[in-house]
């Protein structure tokens, strides 16, 4: 993603989820889900099945210093699948995320049940 000719990056608190938040130039306002870098040894956000910003769905990621969104892939092992998991049908980014942001993590689901 070329976020820089129209965004900055602004430093965040170390300790939480966030490392920057990118704020619009022209406007000086940003921080909307869609404009969040995450840290990837931290949780990951909400995937958002409708979000402001130019990484709506997943967020930013920070990758050793390549800022970026997350693959489906990486995105369906957020969401407990594995790497053998097959989705030939539904190959459009946009659309696997929109599906995955009105979904639930199926795993949570189950030890949520299990505790009960």
């Amino acid at each position: 993603m070329d976020y820089e000719e129209k965004y900055k990056l602004e430093k965040c608190n170390e300790k939480g989820m966030m490392k920057y938040k990118l704020i619009n130039k022209k406007y000086g306002k940003g921080g909307r889900h869609g404009e969040r870098v995450y840290n990837i040894m931290n949780c990951g956000p909400t995937i958002c099945a409708s979000s402001g910003g130019p990484c709506a769905k997943t967020g930013l990621y920070d990758f050793d210093g390549k800022i970026r969104t997350l693959s489906i892939d990486e995105t369906l092992k957020m969401f407990g699948f594995d790497s053998t998991y097959k989705y030939e049908t539904l190959v459009n980014k946009k659309k696997m995320l929109f599906y995955l942001g009105n979904s639930i993590v199926v795993n949570v689901v189950e030890q949520i049940v299990k505790d009960l």
